[in-house]
C-alpha cells in the first residue's frame, strides 16, 4: 500500500488511484517510481458520478423493499 491512497481502479495499461484529501502527490509519484515506469502522472477533479457514489455510498445500489413505507396498493375513495 502506498500512503495516501485510498482505493485503485485497474483498467489494464491505466491504473486509477482515489487519494485522500491531504496526499503528497510527490510522495505518491515517487513511491509509483520505485514499482515500475511511470509514463504519465495526472490529478483530475471526480466526477459528478463519482461524487454522487461518494456521497450516496451503498445505500443507493441497495433494491427498494416492497414494504419501503409507501402502499403499493390502489385506493379508491367513495363516492357520496
Amino acid at each position: 500500500t502506498i500512503i495516501g491512497v485510498e482505493r485503485v481502479n485497474d483498467f489494464g495499461r491505466v491504473q486509477e488511484l482515489r487519494m485522500t484529501g491531504d496526499a503528497d502527490t510527490q510522495a505518491i509519484l515517487a513511491s509509483l517510481m520505485k514499482l515500475g515506469r511511470v509514463t504519465r502522472f495526472e490529478r483530475t477533479t471526480p466526477s459528478l458520478h463519482d461524487i454522487f457514489v461518494r456521497i450516496a455510498g451503498s445505500e443507493s445500489m441497495k433494491p427498494a423493499s416492497r414494504n419501503d413505507g409507501v402502499d403499493s396498493a390502489t385506493k379508491e375513495t367513495p363516492r357520496a
